[in-house]
């Protein structure tokens, strides 16, 4: 009688184990890099790679090396907040922005901070007095808002941009996120000109080209702004084919992360 064996599949999610990969060096000296203070922002970081070398499981490591921050190295170490932002699945081309902002906010939420913003404003924190200025943001940091909605709604100077109070006053509250301590009292939050948001974008090879060449002209936007940092996980010469060539380069079915 024939001996019956399991049907074993490999799993393409990503893996847990880093050191399958070798990769436990690389994603603690990146997230030092990141990390320390005195590495000048805005910073672009890509990660490249055949498909199933491992880039997301790389990125993943690093994010939660900079979550868990108990194996970076200390001194010098700059306050920062992460983002994961996935930006082939959202809705449209020319909101790639808008998605951005919906994401960074989202977590905002998730981490108590819209909260804290409201109640800085109620009793006149003079660093979040600011908010009142622009109602759109004002509602945007009402958790009740639909995000969307409002995004949807803020004039805007053109593709992929907002207008240029709009985004001033929303990188200053994302500078109050970076170097947010709730753990301290209010009148006591101190600023750290070193801070940066990291936002991780992964699986950039699957959008269409024109979704592709809209999310690069957003990181352009930030690329002359202090205090972000862009990660992010493709295969070079997907990426090189679908810009050289939009035409053909529009589905993204055969493409993999």
């Amino acid at each position: 009688m024939r001996e019956k064996k399991p049907v074993h599949i490999i799993s393409d999610q990503p893996e847990r184990d880093v050191v399958a990969f070798g990769f436990a060096a690389d994603a603690l000296t990146l997230a030092e890099l990141i990390a320390f203070g005195k590495n000048e922002t805005p910073l672009f970081i890509g990660i490249f790679g055949s498909w199933g070398a491992g880039k997301t499981t790389l990125m993943e490591t690093i994010c939660r090396l900079l979550l868990d921050d108990a194996e970076l190295y200390r001194e010098g170490i700059r306050p920062y907040k992460t983002i994961w932002f996935q930006a082939w699945r959202y809705r449209d081309n020319d909101q790639i922005l808008a998605d951005l902002f919906e994401t960074i906010l989202k977590t905002m939420k998730e981490d108590g901070f819209l909260l804290w913003c409201r109640a800085a404003m109620t009793e006149g924190v003079q660093n979040f007095q600011f908010l009142k200025s622009d109602k759109h943001l004002s509602r945007l940091i009402d958790e009740t808002i639909d995000v969307e909605a409002v995004l949807d709604i803020i004039p805007t100077q053109g593709r992929p941009g907002f207008t240029e109070a709009f985004m001033d006053d929303f990188e200053r509250l994302v500078w109050e996120y970076i170097n947010w301590q709730p753990q301290f009292p209010m009148s006591d939050a101190t600023e750290d000109p070193t801070g940066a948001l990291v936002v991780f974008i992964d699986d950039l090879d699957r959008c269409p080209a024109e979704q592709l060449v809209r999310i690069l002209e957003t990181i352009k936007l930030f690329m002359d702004r202090p205090g972000w940092i862009f990660a992010i996980g493709a295969e070079f010469e997907s990426l090189k084919k679908r810009i050289a060539d939009p035409i053909h380069g529009t589905g993204c079915d055969s493409i993999h992360g």
